[in-house]
């Protein structure tokens, strides 16, 4: 996301760290992108758990 330009920050390669720049909306926008592909993924192992299909861990 850094790459694209679509948030602001820079990598520390040395550190092995990410740094982001202090930009809330796009952070906490980010953020709930995260919270809602978590649980879509939730509910497809949920639903593949009623069916009967095994759910590797």
């Amino acid at each position: 996301m850094i790459y694209g330009d679509r948030m602001k920050g820079f990598f520390d390669q040395v550190e092995a760290i990410i740094h982001f720049d202090d930009d809330t909306e796009e952070l906490q926008r980010w953020d709930q992108q995260i919270v809602g592909l978590c649980q879509a993924l939730n509910d497809v192992l949920d639903s593949m758990g009623k069916k009967g299909i095994p759910v590797p861990f």
